[in-house]
């Protein structure tokens, strides 16, 4: 019982939309085609940030100078269409997925 509440102390709180907003900006990336009122509305209701953010390396970062570790070009919206792009092919090929999941299967138990 311990080890849960360890860990539950160890994991990070969880942040409010314009803490997410804030987050984001602090690691460079930009809100100039997505408005911030937007990008709340879109974490809060949509997605989560975690799920954006997570195709952040995608994009180069700045080394060295005052935005030493910031991400170079990344706006917002770059980093919605890729969760969007994402979700619609994961809906669009899970059928193809799963019945090859299952041929699969049926193979592997008649050899």
């Amino acid at each position: 019982m311990d080890e849960v509440a360890d860990e539950m102390q160890k994991a990070k709180p969880k942040l409010t939309p314009q803490e997410q907003i804030a987050f984001l900006k602090s690691k460079g990336v930009t809100f100039e085609r997505t408005s911030e009122i937007d990008a709340m509305k879109y974490l809060s209701g949509e997605s989560c940030l975690f799920a954006a953010y997570t195709y952040r390396t995608l994009f180069p970062k700045r080394i060295g100078g005052a935005h030493n570790g910031e991400y170079a070009n990344l706006d917002f919206q770059d980093l919605v269409d890729l969760e969007r792009l994402d979700r619609s092919s994961e809906q669009r090929f899970f059928p193809l997925h799963w019945m090859w999941s299952i041929l699969r299967r049926r193979r592997c138990s008649t050899r």
